[in-house]
């Protein structure tokens, strides 16, 4: 589950996504990937020769080369990569804002007013996601473990019947045929048979597939 770490960096991605002011560092402290550069670069007989550009490193947005040598450069620093000069300007580190009540108003979200009721709502919605992907794991786990059960006509056809029932209201409300009205042409580009008939006999173990989960499912309610 969910730990403080976990949490406090959930809310921040959150609160301050795009909220931050760039402080530039004082000389002799080096670039780090985040950091927000200014440069000049030339090169390449002038083709390459630009004025004060911008980039925050580490973000794949620029010569990969000239990005890695700007990490721990400092203010000042001509560097050469390759048959390019790159000088740097400045350096700004990213400084984010303290998060407050304000910040969690301007959500709107209904009776959620304060940072500790946004902190309890955000774990909550943390907490759970995991808890569906244990669910998910052990129901996995289960399925692939557990013996195949024994399948009845009866079900597969009530499994059948649902599906033809459901594609027969689909299409007439999308096509404005039933299924006894559709050509062969027209089963054929909506569910790659000639028939629904044909489809049906497809799905056969599909439909034994859903059978062992739902068993598997109804044991686990029973269990608890």
């Amino acid at each position: 589950l969910p730990g403080d770490a976990q949490l406090e960096k959930a809310l921040l991605a959150r609160l301050t996504e795009n909220r931050f002011d760039l402080i530039p560092l004082e000389g002799g402290e080096i670039a780090a990937p985040g950091d927000v550069v200014t440069f000049s670069v030339s090169g390449g007989e002038g083709r390459f020769n630009r004025e004060n550009l911008r980039l925050t490193l580490s973000q794949g947005l620029y010569d990969a080369n000239v990005e890695k040598a700007m990490e721990g450069a400092m203010m000042g620093d001509v560097l050469s990569v390759g048959d390019l000069t790159v000088t740097i300007h400045e350096i700004c580190r990213k400084q984010i804002p303290m998060m407050t009540d304000a910040m969690v108003q301007a959500l709107q979200l209904d009776g959620v007013t304060t940072l500790e009721q946004y902190r309890d709502m955000v774990r909550e919605e943390l907490t759970m996601n995991e808890i569906y992907l244990i669910a998910g794991e052990v129901l996995n786990t289960l399925y692939e473990n557990a013996p195949d059960p024994e399948y009845d006509e009866e079900t597969l056809q009530i499994l059948a019947r649902l599906e033809t029932e459901f594609f027969n209201k689909h299409f007439q409300e999308t096509l404005g045929k039933s299924l006894d009205e559709m050509t062969p042409e027209e089963f054929q580009d909506n569910l790659g048979c000639s028939s629904m008939e044909q489809f049906v006999a497809s799905r056969h173990e599909w439909y034994k597939i859903k059978v062992k989960q739902w068993k598997i499912r109804i044991a686990i309610v029973f269990l608890l």
